[in-house]
């Protein structure tokens, strides 16, 4: 049987015309490269395994009989795999000319780098923030509390970093280091999953992606993983791609967000100790109870037309605030 050098593994749900514009951008990128492309449907109800089967049938798919996560279908795709390379892809992305050979060419050259992974851009093609270090207590205090809010302009940022760095130096430099733009490749913690090309050489030695997180820190756990075990992982600004983002977090926002809180908590719980996870959870339920009186103050002075959505993420934050209370084991 015929080994391909790159395979490519799509994971879908409900974004049909975004996984048809990210397939047709495969095709035209993947010229001169011996490549497989290997589609997961995680059971999406508006017609798009039917339109892989139609408009490209030369694409391996996978349709599940329902949500699996993107950990679970990614496995599946990995597991059918043929390549010495695997490239996990989002479908709502779009590969910019020659940015696959690109990354293979990188990763070849460079024989202790696992992982690397390219920058991504904007429909309009203004780059997207990025984060590249592990989660730590410091930047997920940051992000409960959404100190990103405070940091909208440069000058701005540049003001929340000196007050803060006598007490969190690294970590606020870290957490707003993602508006920045960089040039060079660079060895990081960790890269998003959004497009992640790994050596099947990797996986065999550290394991597939963690089936336990449905959605979130699935990413952040492989790398960690693959750090420990040796391997370098570099992010690569000067490769881009496209992508458009949280296209199938929209069509399941409230499932989707609860997975992001639950895949935190998860990640606390198998890699720092018992002090961490509790001063995560004293954090997630400060931070959040203080989003949900934003709410109910600003759901007190709307409009009514503006009420019912406010009301929806007023119902999700005590959601989430419940499960973080109760949890008390991995979920």
């Amino acid at each position: 049987m015929k080994k391909d050098k790159l395979s490519i593994i799509v994971v879908n749900y409900n974004t049909k015309e975004l996984l048809r514009e990210c397939l047709y951008s495969i095709i035209k990128d993947v010229k001169g490269i011996s490549c497989e492309t290997i589609v997961v449907d995680n059971s999406s109800n508006d017609g798009s395994a039917e339109m892989v089967e139609k408009y490209f049938p030369d694409v391996k798919l996978i349709a599940n009989d329902s949500n699996l996560g993107f950990a679970k279908a990614n496995n599946q795709g990995i597991k059918v795999s043929k390549g010495n390379y695997i490239l996990l892809l989002n479908s709502d992305t779009v590969i910019l000319p020659n940015s696959l050979e690109k990354l293979l060419n990188f990763i070849e050259n460079h024989p202790r780098v696992g992982v690397v992974s390219p920058a991504l851009l904007n429909p309009d093609l203004t780059p997207q923030p990025f984060i590249h270090e592990l989660p730590n207590l410091w930047r997920t205090f940051l992000h409960f509390f959404n100190f990103k809010r405070l940091a909208v302009s440069p000058q701005k940022r540049h003001f929340l970093a000196k007050l803060l760095k006598p007490i969190a130096d690294k970590n606020i430099n870290a957490y707003l280091a993602c508006y920045r733009t960089r040039l060079e490749p660079k060895s990081v913690e960790m890269v998003n999953g959004t497009c992640f090309l790994i050596r099947k050489q990797v996986i065999d030695q550290v394991g597939l992606l963690d089936e336990e997180i449905f959605l979130y820190c699935e990413d952040a756990d492989w790398c960690k993983r693959i750090k420990e075990a040796g391997w370098d992982i570099y992010f690569l600004p000067n490769i881009k791609i496209i992508h458009y983002g949280g296209e199938s977090i929209k069509k399941a926002f409230g499932l989707v967000s609860l997975a992001r809180y639950k895949g935190t908590l998860y990640y606390y719980k198998k890699h720092k100790n018992k002090i961490s996870v509790l001063t995560l959870r004293i954090i997630a339920i400060s931070g959040l109870s203080f989003k949900l009186l934003s709410l109910i103050i600003k759901y007190l002075f709307s409009e009514r037309k503006n009420k019912e959505s406010i009301k929806k993420s007023m119902n999700l934050h005590t959601e989430v605030i419940h499960f973080f209370l109760n949890s008390n084991r991995f979920t």
